[in-house]
Parts: C-alpha cells; sequence; structure tokens
C-alpha cells in the first residue's frame, strides 16, 4: 500500500543490461538481478583464476559501459557496486 496522496508506480521497466557489451533487456527486477549476477559469477570466477597466477595484483573491475570503479579491498565492494548500477538503471526508468 502506497503513503497517502503517492500514486503507486507500475512496474513497466525497460532495464537494459551495460555489462560490457551486452544487449539484454527485461522489464522485471528479479530477472534483471539474476542476469547481472551471472556476470558477476563469470567475471569473479575468471578472477580467481588470474589470482593464482599473480596474488600480488588482486583488483576487482567494473566492466559495467563507462564506469571505471575498481576496488583493490575486496570482491565483496565489486559486488555492491554492480548492485548499485542495477538499483541505478531502475531508476533512470521511472525518471
Amino acid at each position: 500500500m502506497s503513503p497517502p496522496g503517492k500514486v503507486p508506480r507500475k512496474e513497466n521497466l525497460g532495464l537494459q543490461c551495460e555489462w560490457g557489451s551486452c544487449s539484454f533487456v527485461c522489464s522485471a527486477m528479479e530477472e534483471f538481478f539474476d542476469h547481472v549476477t551471472q556476470h558477476l559469477q563469470q567475471h569473479m570466477h575468471g578472477s580467481k583464476e588470474e589470482e593464482e597466477e599473480d596474488p600480488l595484483e588482486e583488483e576487482f573491475s567494473c566492466l559495467w559501459q563507462e564506469c571505471g570503479f575498481c576496488s583493490l579491498d575486496s570482491s565483496a565492494d565489486l559486488i555492491r557496486h554492480v548492485y548499485f548500477h542495477c538499483y541505478h538503471t531502475k531508476l533512470k526508468q521511472w525518471g
């Protein structure tokens, strides 16, 4: 139920993934989060293989278009950051 005076927003969204060159589009946040989670899992799996080769060069880079975020601390920072991109994508649809 919405607060008094507020009009509930319809969830008719056009959520477009901006991970690398991905062109996935959907209208439901849950589906969008699941899709982006797959990108993260593939990306983190690739990072672990590289980490085994040289553990001193551990960094977690965001592959969202025109982002450039990089964390040297932990993969949790990257995960939180990428999910904020998802939330921001939804906000952009609301205007």
